[in-house]
């Protein structure tokens, strides 16, 4: 089994939290720059949110993306991470 990848700011680690919330971290310790990742991705999730989009959480290293599963406009957890994804390469 590979240990997981530890998370940066230029490379987070998306982990899923149950089927309603993604995680996604910028650093595994607390630090300016993954801070500011977070902050980043806060925003443009606020500014341009994807369907389905209920609630962001940030803290200092990670920010928690709550989303409806069960809203039709919404897609599966994959695809939001998917959006997450596309949001961070957008920063």
């Amino acid at each position: 089994m590979q240990p997981l990848p530890l998370p940066t700011p230029a490379a987070p680690v998306f982990r899923a939290v149950a089927d309603s919330a993604v995680l996604a971290e910028f650093g595994s310790r607390i630090e300016i720059p993954a801070h500011q990742a977070v902050l980043r991705l806060d925003e443009a999730l606020k500014r341009k949110p994807f369907d389905g989009l209920l609630e962001t959480v940030p803290a200092y290293v990670n920010l928690l993306v709550v989303f409806d599963p069960l809203d039709r406009k919404s897609t599966r957890l994959n695809s939001s991470h998917a959006n997450i994804s596309y949001a961070v390469f957008c920063l």
